[in-house]
C-alpha cells in the first residue's frame, strides 16, 4: 500500500449540495486519506460555507447557476489565487468528476504537471441537455463536446 499519494479531485459540485456526485467525491477523499496519502478536493467556491472536511478543500471563484439553484458556475481561470495553490500542489494523478469548468482545470493540471488524468462520467448528458432545451440537435451537439473532452483523459 503506497501511503504517500497525493490525489487531487476536481468536482463542479461540492458541499453544501448533497447529490450523488458530490457523495461520491466526499467518500473517495475520505478513504484516499485514511489509506493512500493525501487527497485534495478542488470545487466551486459556495459564498457563507464552511468546510469541515477532514482533508483539503480548494475552492475556486463562482457564481450562481440561475437555471439550477443551488448549484454555482465555477470559473477558475478569474480566480489566481486558487490556480497559484494547485500549481504549487505535486499530485500524482487527478481525477475529473465533470467535463465542465472544474474537469478543464484538472486537465490543465494534468498536461502543466505531465501526470495522469482519469474522469468519471456522473450522468446522462443527453438527457439533461434534452429535458433543458428541448432539442435534441442541441442535446447532440452538447453531447459532442462533452465527448471531446473525454477523450483527452488518461
Amino acid at each position: 500500500m503506497n501511503n504517500n499519494l497525493i490525489i487531487g479531485q476536481f468536482t463542479d459540485a461540492y458541499l453544501p449540495i448533497t447529490d450523488g456526485v458530490v457523495l461520491t467525491v466526499k467518500n473517495y477523499a475520505h478513504w484516499i486519506e485514511k489509506k493512500y496519502g493525501k487527497c485534495i478536493v478542488i470545487c466551486p467556491s459556495f459564498p457563507k460555507f464552511v468546510d469541515e472536511d477532514d482533508f483539503d478543500i480548494i475552492r475556486f471563484f463562482s457564481i450562481p447557476m440561475p437555471l439550477r439553484p443551488p448549484y454555482r458556475m465555477g470559473i477558475h481561470y478569474l480566480d489566481l489565487k486558487a490556480i497559484k495553490r494547485v500549481e504549487k500542489i505535486p499530485f500524482h494523478i487527478v481525477h475529473a468528476h465533470s467535463p465542465f469548468s472544474a474537469g478543464l482545470f484538472a486537465l490543465e493540471t494534468a498536461r502543466k504537471k505531465k501526470i495522469p488524468i482519469v474522469a468519471t462520467f456522473h450522468t446522462k448528458y443527453y438527457d439533461d441537455f434534452k429535458s433543458a432545451t428541448k432539442s435534441d440537435f442541441l442535446a447532440r451537439i452538447g453531447v459532442n463536446i462533452i465527448v471531446k473532452f473525454y477523450e483527452k483523459v488518461d
